[in-house]
């Protein structure tokens, strides 16, 4: 039961989320009944209590903080194909001081020996419609320790530590979002699509999807990694809200 305002009810199979943008609500279940304030959202499903509410949208990303190890996450790596065989990059889940917390986080790292290109990282699935979000927030702790190639590397595309987003836009086309890390450039390497950050310092990154154009419609799947030639970084709290 909604009062005036700004609401979003997502259903997907037997489960359904109800977020109050602006005004109040009730959301009954059976004889239980749970009031919904602005900025809160409840999560129900079939044949079982309410849970919440609670405050904020939900984020899209399951265990962004890597607090449950890779769970949720398949393992992505990308080896440049050359007569011998370099070396791949590493993943592991460690635990580091974030402002003066200790946190898990994953780290990306690749020694090379070929100098060859390399891509160590993780993926998730989302299948996420966020068509009628107003906003759509992507944001995550970077902290890159090291990287042999300068910039975003030969092509732009070698960062020591990257997101990247694929989606789908209005027109029904599949379009990918990158945006990479990193701390030196002496060799004024493509850096479009990167943001510059000191080294080895936790950065907050946060951008607001809803502003690409063209802007997504439907999140497929998430990607978190590192790339280039020789690197270390961290990545954690990878979170994903539409509000």
């Amino acid at each position: 039961t909604m009062g005036p305002g700004d609401y979003v009810v997502a259903v997907q199979g037997r489960t359904a989320l109800a977020l109050a943008r602006r005004g109040e609500a009730r959301v009954s279940v059976g004889a239980d009944i749970h009031p919904l304030r602005a900025d809160q959202r409840i999560h129900l499903a079939a044949g079982a209590p309410a849970e919440g509410p609670y405050d904020g949208a939900p984020n899209l990303v399951r265990n962004g903080d890597f607090s449950d190890g890779l769970a949720g996450w398949q393992p992505h790596d990308e080896l440049e194909r050359t007569p011998r065989l370099d070396r791949g990059g590493q993943r592991e889940i460690v635990t580091t001081d974030v402002g003066g917390q200790l946190t898990t986080a994953l780290r990306v790292s690749r020694q090379s020996l070929l100098q060859t290109h390399n891509e160590t990282g993780v993926m998730q699935t989302i299948h996420a419609d966020v068509a009628v979000y107003p906003e759509v927030r992507l944001s995550a702790l970077i902290r890159v320790r090291q990287a042999s190639l300068s910039g975003g590397g030969y092509l732009g595309t070698e960062y020591p530590a990257m997101l990247r987003l694929h989606y789908r836009d209005a027109a029904g086309n599949g379009r990918t979002w990158v945006h990479g890390f990193y701390y030196q450039n002496p060799e004024e390497r493509p850096v479009e699509r990167g943001s510059q950050i000191p080294r080895d310092t936790w950065v907050r990154f946060e951008v607001d999807l809803a502003e690409l154009q063209p802007r997504p419609i439907t999140i497929y799947a998430l990607e978190v990694l590192g790339a280039g030639h020789d690197f270390d970084a961290l990545i954690t709290d990878v979170q994903l809200v539409a509000r």
